[in-house]
């Protein structure tokens, strides 16, 4: 039994990390005015960051697409592995996950002498950035260990439905930027976040996530 790890850029995985646990990680896109970039491949977060506060328009990203994902299962199952666990940015914000289940089905009707030997399941991560980047950390060293299969995902189903992620904005810019909020109303919720505003900094949490768990 061999088993890979894979998730998406967005998991935000240190580059050391996922060579050293031999992670797989499949990029999204960024998509500024004039240019494209593979996220984590082409720009480092230190590199997006003054690039975000310097564009006029808020840059965009694009999902991981299915045939990104079927170059993965094909390079995966022509290695050797006998499973892949692919964790995915949360499905209520991005194609992701879909993309990863169609190509699943793609792969599949290609090879279907696959489906005996070489296993992919699919998780939901139910959230974003290090929410689930930990959960994907935690299932390769456990793969790593030699934890079966059954195992390794029920941790990180376990992590990703009961982890729970705040956030707090140091300032509006980017919520004017991409038009959700007047520059006024920017102006005064700005005022409420400054670290020298005479009171207590707001804080958010997500909502209760989803319990629908999508079949691996």
């Amino acid at each position: 039994m061999r088993i890979r790890i894979a998730t998406d850029s967005t998991a935000d995985i240190p580059v050391s990390l996922r060579e050293e646990l031999d992670i797989a990680v499949l990029p999204l896109t960024i998509i500024t005015e004039d240019k494209e970039y593979r996220d984590g491949y082409d720009i480092t977060p230190q590199e997006f960051y003054p690039l975000l506060d310097a564009e006029d328009k808020l840059p965009m990203s694009a999902q991981v697409n299915p045939y990104q994902y079927t170059e993965l299962f094909e390079e995966s199952w022509k290695a050797g592995y006998t499973d892949l666990i692919q964790t995915t940015l949360n499905s209520k914000g991005s194609s992701t996950w879909q993309s990863a289940i169609q190509a699943r089905g793609l792969f599949y009707e290609e090879h279907p002498e696959a489906k005996d030997s070489f296993h992919i399941h699919i998780i939901d991560s139910l959230n974003y950035s290090m929410g689930y980047g930990w959960a994907v950390i935690a299932a390769a060293k456990q793969a790593r260990a030699g934890a079966g299969v059954e195992e390794i995902i029920a941790g990180i189903r376990d992590w990703v439905e009961n982890v729970r992620v705040a956030a707090i904005p140091l300032n509006l810019k980017c919520v004017r930027k991409s038009g959700r909020i007047s520059a006024a109303a920017a102006l005064i919720g700005d005022a409420c976040v400054s670290p020298s505003a005479d009171r207590a900094r707001p804080t958010c949490s997500p909502a209760q996530p989803t319990t629908r768990r999508p079949n691996d």
